[in-house]
């Protein structure tokens, strides 16, 4: 298990880029007919810092006499290397586009001298414009002249494939699949169905059934034999894990450890059968945690033909084929496609909390873990299932063994709302696919809402089949793709801006000279802030003495940093609380850390439109580095309100990858360590307690009633509860409602503060943080992948 960064090719173009005759073409930007969305990214404000290597330009004149050269790139002909050198320190954009392809743009270089951009996303075989768009330090724009390149072919072995709709409400993006046949490798295409991407290089581990997965951050997952990659769009390994023998899934946990599936063979009753085992790999390929299928399931049940299928004298009892691990719960789903059962599992304790599908011939051990299904059909011989952002639960229905047998119905997508309280499912969702596949196959959730569908196996016919359809019903095809003649396993979809953020630098964060993690002398924002690094601020809230890094290890040691540039306020930190983590009996038996870098926009305005909050994952961070989440639970818990459903720890939180629900009350109620009264000031107005992730602030309670705050008022939620009081059996949205008349505060419980400025508040009653969004979201979506406006 080992690491690896691939800049030696860069170096090799910049001394290649001192023999380049310049092209420049004096003509206009192409335009074309592509349903392709444009990207635009306005050059923003940037202030010399001194980081750059020159003195900066002092005078208001643009920087001019600026060179952009473009070579092709050494070993891909869809990308190609530009380079732009200046005179003075400036930041660049490279603006791309062809006669067919409406204007992509990359993202801004550092501020330097010398801008090298790896360029990504063109179709074979085109004319391509490249223009170098500059900014200098006075915040003077410039550009440089036009420059073309001529892309190449894809590879001879590429399939043929064909896109058959291609709606506007379609997410514009490139779709990445491995094809199997052929020189197997991974490719990409655009909504038009024209290659753009392909993985360039010798000696790729390619496995059978290669697999290949998006982070949401530009980075990409790839599942090769014995092995996985992580690589950026540029097609440069960033990590590199050697594994065991392993099959069909792997995730990656925020801590760097891997689950991965494996297999385990046992004698039962005097027969072999092949079960699957799940291992947790650390960094350095220990195994340190693993979960036995033989030991936990129903070693006597074999429903079908798959089940009963013999191979090497073992029958082949589960047949897992999918992971998905979700880090609010701590639990993992299990896909078992010969028992037709998702099951979900106790990441901590390895206990099955609950078996989604058919509970026929099942042994009575187990029967109390199954739900009953109130509305629809079971799946069967299913593959990838997931939670969706509302905590529904997501399908790729085969039904090779179904009581609507796919050979005769074809094959589908389907959607379970889960109730487990009353251990009730519901399908409320389902579509069918114009293609029956008994084997392989995917479905995705995207950004915009719409379900990306992959087909991928033998069945009907020999093509793969991938389509993105509305989440409604009846659904709509939005956008439709053959491969002919090839299978393919997974399918993802990104959108193109993240394609591109993938071909840059990783983010910079300002650099803080004060020596301290909380730039207070450049970030208004940072004296807000508790330097939870340090210990005196930590609450031992059962008085024994010790903190979590002292009984759960080094690695719970809080830390958190904060700094800003013009317009982004950063804040890093690594989840872990600076108070008693205390155990619920929800998930793990110990805390985990989440390092998390928030990017949360500077000196927001009001908008004007109110934006829902998703409804799982965080909405806010606090000014102790933490998440908020909002006002309910997941789908399985109803979306119940976490507080009235006893959920939620002494301080307002719970679970291993500790979040917020409610007003965080220890910050405000229990001394600290280095003997201060409390963590933040109580019964005090103006205290800042979290950002919210379109940047207003979250105050405490307390307010002055005047811009002279001669007196203080306590501010109360607007919204009242008209429930029953069966408070886990009801929708924590459905069961408040909103009145102007109880307090000042909005729908979205925030206010205009005296002094002029917006905030929202943490109340003790729902929404206890927020309701709604106020302000920008253009951030909301980095910081929580489940943001959908």
């Amino acid at each position: 298990m080992f690491e690896k960064s691939n800049n030696q090719m860069i170096n090799d173009y910049r001394r290649s880029l001192l023999y380049v005759i310049l092209l420049v073409v004096i003509t206009g930007c192409g335009g074309g007919s592509s349903s392709e969305q444009d990207i635009v990214i306005v050059p923003d404000p940037i202030v010399d810092d001194g980081s750059g290597d020159g003195t900066g330009n002092d005078n208001e004149t643009p920087i001019s006499d600026n060179s952009l050269s473009v070579v092709a790139h050494s070993e891909n002909n869809l990308m190609a290397i530009a380079s732009v050198t200046t005179e003075e320190n400036a930041q660049v954009i490279i603006e791309f586009s062809s006669d067919n392809t409406t204007a992509k743009q990359t993202l801004k270089s550092e501020l330097g001298k010398e801008h090298i951009f790896t360029i990504v996303g063109m179709r074979a075989n085109s004319q391509y414009k490249l223009q170098a768009i500059i900014t200098d330090t006075n915040n003077q724009v410039s550009e440089s002249d036009i420059v073309t390149h001529t892309t190449g072919d894809i590879p001879a072995d590429a399939p043929l494939v064909e896109v058959l709709t291609n709606e506007e409400n379609s997410l514009d993006g490139i779709t990445f699949f491995a094809a199997t046949e052929g020189a197997s490798t991974f490719y990409g295409v655009d909504g038009d169905g024209e290659y753009v991407w392909y993985l360039h290089g010798d000696n790729i581990p390619m496995s059978t059934s290669p697999v290949v997965k998006s982070f949401g951050d530009g980075r990409l997952m790839l599942l090769l034999t014995r092995a996985v990659w992580i690589i950026n769009t540029k097609g440069e390994i960033l990590k590199t894990y050697d594994l065991p023998t392993y099959h069909h899934d792997v995730n990656l946990l925020s801590n760097g450890n891997l689950l991965v599936l494996t297999t385990e063979v046992a004698t039962i009753n005097n027969e072999q059968i092949k079960g699957d085992k799940i291992i947790e790999l650390d960094e350095q390929g220990n195994t340190v945690w693993q979960w036995s299928s033989i030991e936990h399931m129903d070693t006597e049940r074999f429903p079908g033909v798959l089940a009963n299928r013999v191979n090497n004298s073992q029958k082949d009892w589960t047949h897992s084929n999918a992971l998905f691990y979700d880090a609010h719960d701590d639990t993992i789903l299990l896909s078992s496609r010969s028992q037709s059962w998702v099951v979900n599992i106790d990441h901590q304790t390895g206990s099955i909390l609950w078996i989604l599908g058919d509970d026929k011939d099942t042994s009575a051990d187990y029967i109390a873990n199954f739900f009953a299904l109130t509305t629809g059909s079971w799946m069967a011989s299913q593959h990838a299932a997931m939670f969706t952002s509302l905590g529904d639960i997501l399908i790729f229905d085969n039904r090779n063994e179904s009581e609507l047998a796919g050979s005769i119905h074809n094959s589908r997508a389907v959607r379970y709302n889960l109730n487990t309280n009353e251990m009730t499912a519901e399908q409320n969702w389902e579509y069918i696919i114009p293609k029956y596949t008994q084997s392989l196959g995917d479905v995705d959730e995207l950004s915009n809402g719409n379900i990306l569908i992959n087909a991928g196996g033998p069945g009907s016919s020999n093509n793969a089949h991938i389509s993105e359809v509305t989440p409604n019903l009846p659904s709509n095809t939005v956008w439709e793709m053959v491969v002919e003649n090839t299978a393919i396993y997974r399918a993802e979809r990104i959108t193109w801006q993240t394609f591109l953020t993938g071909a840059a630098s990783e983010i910079q964060i300002p650099d803080n000279d004060n020596n301290t993690p909380l730039d207070t002398a450049n970030c208004s924002e940072a004296i807000h802030f508790v330097d939870t690094n340090n210990p005196d601020n930590y609450i031992d809230y059962n008085l024994d003495g010790n903190s979590n890094a002292d009984l759960f290890g080094d690695a719970l040691k809080p830390t958190l940093s904060v700094t800003c540039d013009d317009e982004v306020l950063y804040v890093s930190s690594n989840g872990a609380t600076n108070f008693d983590w205390i155990n619920l009996g929800q998930g793990s038996a110990t805390p985990s850390t989440i390092n998390k870098n928030w990017t949360i926009p500077r000196n927001p305005s009001l908008t004007s439109q109110q934006v829902s909050l998703p409804l799982l994952g965080p909405i806010a961070v606090t000014v102790t580095g933490l998440q908020i989440f909002g006002p309910n639970e997941n789908s399985a818990d109803n979306y119940a309100n976490p507080v009235t459903d006893g959920l939620l720890n002494y301080c307002g939180g719970h679970t291993r990858e500790y979040h917020f629900h409610e007003r965080a009350k220890c910050f405000f109620e229990w001394e600290t360590v280095g003997g201060a009264e409390s963590l933040l000031p109580a019964q005090t107005p103006g205290v800042v307690l979290a950002y919210a992730l379109d940047g207003f602030p979250i105050m405490s309670p307390w307010e002055c009633t005047d811009d002279t705050c001669n007196s203080t008022v306590k501010v109360n939620s607007s919204y009242r509860y008209i429930g029953t009081g069966d408070y886990s059996n009801e929708n924590a949205w459905n069961f408040h409602e909103y009145d102007a008349d109880l307090s000042p505060l909005d729908e979205c419980n925030g206010m205009t503060r005296p002094d002029g400025s917006y905030a929202y508040y943490a109340t003790d009653e729902w929404p206890y943080y927020m309701a709604c969004y106020k302000g920008p979201t253009h951030l909301v979506s980095d910081n929580n992948a489940r943001f959908n406006p």
